[in-house]
This record gives C-alpha cells, sequence and structure tokens, in this order.
C-alpha cells in the first residue's frame, strides 16, 4: 500500500482495530444506488439509520461487479459487527435488507443450486455492464462520531460527500421539491442551520445565503481528512469481498487440485460454488466434470456463463451414465426401453436414472442384480424383432394373424411361444377345420394378451417393477 494510500486507512475502535490491529479503509458507494436509496423515501417507506448502514456495507463487501456471493444474512451482520464501531442491530438489519430486496435495489439469489444465498446489487453496474459511477467514502462513515448522528445530518454527509467530487464545496438550493429542505425532510431554514451546526466539524465550507431576507441557497463542502480524491483508493482498498465460509476442506483441496492439472485454476477463485456442487459426489466423476468444464473453455475460449447451472448438468449427465451402465451390466438395459423408439430412449434413460439416483453404487449393483433375476422370469425375452413372428409361413393367408402378429411384436410376447402356436393351429386345421381351429388359438393369445397386460399394463415401467419387488429397498 502507498503512503498515500494509508493516509485512507484508519484504525478504529471497532472489532478489526482492537482485535487484529487492522485499518478500515474506504468505500465505495455506488452513485445511482444512493440516489435510488433517498429518491425511494414516502410516507410507507422512510429511511432509516440502518438503511444508511446497510447501504454503506453491502457497498464495501460486494466484489467489482456488485456480487456477494454464498454467504447468508448472519455471516453479513458478523463481518458489519467488525466494521462498525458502534453495535448494530440485527433485526433492524434485517428489515434494511427485506426493503433493499422489495424495493428492487437489492436481488436475493436463493434456490436448489444455491441454498446459501447471493447477493447482486442493482444500480451498479449500466445496461452494458460497465461499472456506474460510484464516490469513496472516508472510513469515518463505520465510525461511533458517524453513527451518533442523527439522521438528516448523516443524509447531509453523504450528500456532501457524494457530490462534492474535487470541488471545494457543492451548491444548493434550500426550497423547492429538490431543495435541501425537501431532501432532509424538513420544514424552516431553522432546522437546516441545526443540521449544518451538527456537522459543523466535518465541514470546511459552511455558508447560507440570504435573497429578499430570507435563506435561499447553502453551500456546503467537507473538510480534506473526509475526501477521497486520489486514485490510490481503488479496488482492493475500497472494496473486501466478504468470502464464504471454507467448507469440506479435503474436497475443496482435491478440486482445486485438479482444476490446476487441467490448466483452469482461475477458476478456483469459484471454489465455493464448486464444493457446493460437487461436495457428495466421488473423485472420479468430480475428474470428470471439472474435464468438461475444460472442453467447454477449449470450444468457446470462455467458462460457462452460469458455472452452477452447467456443473449440475454435467453431474447429471455423468450420473446418468453411471446408472444406466451399471443396469445395462445387470442385463437390465431392454427392459428400459422395451416399449419406446430410439427417439424416445434418451428420455427414458432419464427417467430410469432419476428414480435411481439416490443409491450409491454397491446398492445400485444389489438392487439390479436381484431384479434381473426376478424379471426374467416373467419377461424372458425383449427387442424381438418383427420378422421373428412371420416364421410360420402357412398361417400367412388366414384371416386376421397379422392382427395377432401385430399384438405379439408390439407386446414383445416370447416370439417361439406365438410361433409354436400358430404351428399348432396348422395342424389342427386337417382334424377339426380351419374356422374351429383359429378360434383355438384365438382363445389361447386372448388369455395369454390378458395375462400379459395384467403383467404389464401400458404404463408399465422396469424402474417401478423393482422398487416394488426388491427386497433391498
Amino acid at each position: 500500500m502507498t503512503k498515500t494510500a494509508e493516509k485512507k486507512h484508519m484504525i478504529l475502535e471497532n472489532l478489526r482495530g482492537r482485535q487484529d490491529g487492522k485499518t478500515t479503509g474506504p468505500v465505495g458507494l455506488s452513485f445511482p444506488f444512493f440516489q435510488q436509496v433517498i429518491t425511494t423515501q414516502s410516507n410507507d417507506n422512510h429511511l432509516t439509520n440502518s438503511d444508511i448502514d446497510v447501504m454503506i456495507f453491502l457497498h464495501k463487501i460486494c466484489n467489482t461487479n456488485g456480487n456477494i456471493r454464498e454467504v447468508s444474512f448472519h455471516q453479513i451482520v458478523e463481518a458489519a459487527r467488525r466494521y462498525f464501531e458502534k453495535n448494530i442491530s440485527a433485526s433492524q438489519w434485517y428489515t434494511s435488507m427485506k426493503k433493499f430486496i422489495r424495493l428492487g435495489l437489492v436481488h436475493k439469489r436463493e434456490d436448489d443450486i444455491y441454498p446459501v444465498p447471493s447477493y447482486q446489487l442493482c444500480y451498479f453496474q449500466d445496461d452494458h455492464g460497465q461499472m456506474n459511477r460510484y464516490v469513496r467514502l472516508s472510513p469515518f462513515v463505520f465510525t461511533k462520531d458517524f453513527s451518533n448522528m442523527t439522521l438528516a445530518a448523516r443524509k447531509l454527509y453523504l450528500l456532501i460527500a457524494m457530490q462534492q467530487g474535487d470541488s471545494d464545496f457543492i451548491f444548493r438550493s434550500i426550497h423547492g421539491e429538490k431543495g435541501l429542505l425537501a431532501f432532509l425532510r424538513k420544514n424552516q431554514s431553522c432546522h437546516l442551520q441545526y443540521v449544518i451546526e451538527e456537522l459543523e466539524p466535518y465541514l470546511a465550507v459552511k455558508s447560507l445565503k440570504k435573497e429578499r431576507g430570507a435563506y435561499r441557497k447553502v453551500y456546503l463542502g467537507l473538510k480534506q481528512e473526509h475526501r477521497i480524491l486520489d486514485a490510490e483508493a481503488e479496488g482492493e482498498w475500497i472494496r473486501e469481498p466478504l468470502e464464504p465460509p471454507r467448507r469440506y476442506p479435503r474436497k475443496a483441496r482435491f478440486i482445486e487440485q485438479v482444476l490446476q492439472e487441467c490448466g483452469i485454476g482461475e477458476l478456483c477463485t469459484r471454489i465455493h460454488t464448486m464444493v457446493q456442487m460437487l461436495k457428495h459426489l466421488g473423485y472420479r466423476v468430480i475428474r470428470q466434470v471439472i474435464k468438461t468444464i475444460r472442453r467447454f473453455y477449449d470450444k468457446h475460449g470462455t467458462f460457462p456463463a452460469d458455472l452452477a447451472y452447467f456443473i449440475k448438468k454435467e453431474i447429471r449427465i455423468t450420473r446418468q451414465k453411471e446408472i444406466i451402465d451399471i443396469a445395462d451390466n445387470a442385463g437390465l438395459m431392454a427392459y428400459i426401453t422395451w416399449r419406446n423408439t430410439e427417439k424416445d430412449e434418451e428420455t427414458r434413460h432419464f427417467e430410469f436414472a432419476n428414480t435411481f439416483s439416490y443409491f450409491n453404487k454397491s446398492q445400485l449393483k444389489r438392487i439390479f442384480k436381484e431384479a434381473a433375476g426376478q424379471i426374467g422370469k416373467l419377461l424372458p425375452k425383449l427387442h424381438q424383432t418383427k420378422e421373428a413372428y412371420y416364421k410360420c409361413t402357412a398361417a400367412a393367408d388366414i384371416f386376421g394373424i397379422d392382427h395377432y402378429r401385430a399384438i405379439a411384436y408390439y407386446k414383445q410376447i416370447d416370439a417361439a411361444w406365438y410361433v409354436s402356436m400358430e404351428e399348432e393351429m396348422i395342424r389342427k386345421i386337417p382334424m377339426i377345420g380351419e374356422e374351429k381351429a383359429y378360434h383355438w388359438f384365438e382363445e389361447h393369445m386372448v388369455e395369454q394378451i390378458r395375462y400379459h397386460n395384467e403383467m404389464f399394463p401400458y404404463e408399465w415401467k422396469v424402474e417401478d417393477f423393482i422398487l416394488d419387488h426388491s427386497s433391498i429397498v
């Protein structure tokens, strides 16, 4: 840190200073965000001291994109207690945070992928992703002196700091819709004087001008020690992103190691997201997912825009392949897709794998091995070709035979059994005639179809059969 930057850091009477001996640096406050907080005041939505504190602190702990990643509200409050000299109220901060989310000042993201919430500060960037104008505030905003000011004095201090820039003072009208009285929600000029007197220790310029016997204009400027003008107070000195607590350290170390091996070590900055997504998976699957990310990078020259959703998709694909492979090795593959066209096979694979995604590899092997023996007795052959049902050429010209051949093929009734029934019918024709022989054949087929429909109704799926008959599940 340069000497210029050091001057902008202060050892405060906060936990950082008292316990750790750490300095507290400036804050980069987004000007559009500040304007939104101020202009959204109404009778139902009045500004509070905790609103100001939350606004300041969120800008201190966000990254340069305005993100606060994967931290709970409790962690934010605990971190704030290390910065502010005056103790803060968690309940009041919670109210302010809810208000900011409700007003669209902060976007909260929390779902099944991100069980720990992340926050995005709105009005932090423009529509093109460029950072909006921001103003560097002195660490004074974390002190008891600032916290103990009246709400009006705090608002006026921030307004001066946000608008003064490299000028010696700001100039504002007192009256009117955009005047200071309206800004401070005061009625009389004397009320403004009281606020300025409260700020007097911090002001280098303080002048009220009269016109036609009444105060109309005011000139105000902060002292030099309350202004951060130098470019040294950039980046890391004005933002100290709040890092989520490190979880699953062994998994984290392995993930970081594989990222480095794959030449994408820059993703170590997203280690918390990756640990959250991969924490329950084996090392082989983790390595496969990271290799897929590397292939994506090689193809597109960038990483997936939403890394967590990309990982979730890859986990599903990898896990699905693992489950289907185990089922195939057990001899169940034909039963998974026996009623589906090739076009529908991918959907059936997903449905089947999703049903068993909660079982580990060892359990799946035992479950599928048991199921293969049970279902093999009921449905011994599948994926029999259509030609297998047309082998009895002597029956080809019998009226109605094509109807039963089509049913037998669709239901995958044992082709050898079906052909033997046609051959038996042909043998009976010389003895009892074609009509009675066909009637005999038809009775046996109707009974077989009825039995088959009871055992394997149209909506039958092998995963339901396995779950219903397994002694392991």
